[in-house]
């Protein structure tokens, strides 16, 4: 076990942020808990809003944004919708425009061109998928996806419990191993590496 990994600013203006991810040139793109589901803002440093983006309504939780930090994926679904999939908005992060992502539950960015939408590889501009992979267990699907500071390695959490881990690039993805802790979350250390919370404790995920 090790200690649990940062999460980024947990409250805002009163208010519980539901999810935060890091900007590569500081802050948080973060979602928090407002009066008519969720807002997603733009936090600096200190914890303070730099900018509310303006997004359709509904209940945001999933963020991801690019390693250049210009666009972000944000998954979203609308209350009466809680039981379905949350689809998924590419976002650009310096107009504050958007667009549907497809309907796809997009989890994590490769590269800046290239994301993970459940088990496959999906280029951003043409939504061409370019690789997939097979999770173990009948009809398995990704539930969440952490990816590692190097953007080589990533953990999923399938909607049988289990923890793969698999290699990805912008061109390929292949499964390394099943871990054998059945993770409650996937996440990442501050350092990058990949973590899963299992029997109430963060475990290091090492490498292959």
């Amino acid at each position: 076990p090790v200690p649990a990994p940062p999460s980024g600013p947990r409250v805002f203006d009163g208010k519980r942020v539901v999810a935060t991810t890091a900007l590569p040139g500081g802050g948080w793109l973060a979602a928090i808990e407002a009066t008519e589901g969720h807002q997603v803002v733009i936090l600096d440093a200190s914890g303070g809003t730099a900018r509310t983006l303006e997004l359709p309504p509904g209940f945001h939780a999933g963020l991801a944004v690019s390693p250049d930090g210009t666009r972000a994926i944000v998954s979203a679904r609308r209350r009466i919708d809680r039981f379905k999939n949350p689809g998924s908005l590419l976002v650009d992060l310096t107009t504050g425009g958007h667009e549907a992502f497809g309907g796809t539950t997009v989890h994590a960015f490769v590269s800046n061109e290239v994301v993970l939408a459940g088990v496959a590889l999906m280029d951003v501009a043409t939504r061409a998928v370019l690789a997939t992979v097979e999770l173990p267990g009948h009809r398995a699907k990704a539930r969440a996806i952490a990816v590692d500071g190097g953007r080589a390695r990533a953990l999923i959490q399938t909607s049988h419990g289990d923890g793969v881990v698999v290699a990805v690039s912008p061109t390929a993805v292949r499964v390394l191993r099943v871990t054998p802790l059945r993770p409650a979350v996937a996440s990442t250390f501050g350092d990058g590496a990949l973590c899963i919370l299992a029997d109430g404790s963060y475990h290091r995920v090492e490498a292959e």
